[in-house]
């Protein structure tokens, strides 16, 4: 399991194959961090944004993790996290891909996309069950969470909440591309925000 602390959680590991049994790992994107670029993406769509690395075999980084913990969790203090992305232009959502490892309880949580507030999680646009939630200690297994029809504007800020529920907790493994950008937490007191690792996350349009 992950050794966790607020916020952060670090876990030692050793990476296992692709591919654990109910994982969907079949279109990861494959992108080298931060905006699009020349990233290479899923068939009919192209990355918006994305802190995948470009090698499929170290997609991110299999043993650091934010702390993601329910109510009802043994994880001794509850937190829920976010990423932000801005996309460059006007964009159909169609996708996004997150790399969360469950450490115990529920295998599912929530997924949401929020809009921004003043530098952290707004307005819920939409909202999704995330499953299939890989082992501790592991890469590179992702979770595909549907998002299709939704738009989003060029140059405003979003954020994806990985919200865990019931008795979960889990732990959103970092990216390994050095990627810097806004990072919000709420240990059930409101968000904070900072700047920060981003966690691995992909943003894929139609």
């Amino acid at each position: 399991m992950h050794t966790f602390l607020p916020v952060l959680a670090a876990c030692t590991f050793a990476a296992a194959a692709a591919g654990a049994a109910g994982i969907d790992t079949r279109q990861a994107p494959r992108a080298a961090g931060g905006p699009a670029g020349g990233t290479l993406a899923p068939a009919g769509g192209h990355v918006i944004y994305s802190t995948f690395n470009s090698d499929r075999e170290r997609l991110y980084d299999c043993c650091v993790a934010y702390s993601l913990g329910a109510p009802e969790g043994d994880l001794g203090f509850q937190q829920q996290v976010a990423m932000a992305f801005t996309p460059p232009a006007d964009a159909v959502l169609r996708k996004v891909y997150v790399a969360i490892s469950l450490d115990g309880g529920t295998n599912r949580m929530t997924g949401l996309l929020a809009e921004d507030a003043g530098g952290l999680p707004g307005r819920v646009i939409r909202q999704v069950v995330i499953e299939n939630l890989a082992p501790p200690g592991t890469c590179c297994a992702t979770q595909g969470v549907p998002g299709k029809g939704t738009p989003l504007t060029g140059g405003k800020t979003y954020w994806i909440v990985a919200h865990p529920t019931g008795d979960t907790n889990a732990g959103w493994n970092y990216a390994n591309t050095g990627v810097i950008g806004p990072v919000a937490y709420d240990m059930g007191e409101g968000w904070q925000n900072f700047m920060g690792a981003q966690a691995a996350f992909a943003v894929i349009g139609e």
